[in-house]
């Protein structure tokens, strides 16, 4: 993937705020990437914010705050989750 097509992809995709070239991920929703070929994908999930530079992208990750430096060639996709509703109780046993 390229870096105007991965740009417009943040751009558009709900849950992503754009500020510069920063992505930032709202709360609860989840945003992974896909590295890798068709089939042979590997995910990096849970990114809490993504830096676009001229060459590759920086990937910070929300549990353990590891940084991972990506190229854009490498990116095949990418996936955001919204957060689940709440649900309403009902009476009985779960």
């Amino acid at each position: 993937m390229d870096r105007a097509t991965l740009l417009k992809m943040l751009e558009v995709t709900p849950g992503l705020t754009l500020s510069k070239e920063a992505i930032h991920v709202a709360e609860k929703h989840r945003l992974s990437f896909y590295l890798g070929q068709p089939g042979q994908a590997m995910v990096i999930s849970d990114v809490l914010q993504a830096t676009l530079y001229d060459s590759f992208l920086s990937l910070v990750r929300r549990e353990d705050g590891a940084v991972l430096s990506v190229l854009y060639e490498a990116i095949h996709g990418l996936a955001v989750r919204p957060p689940k509703p709440k649900e309403e109780r009902r009476p009985g046993f779960a």
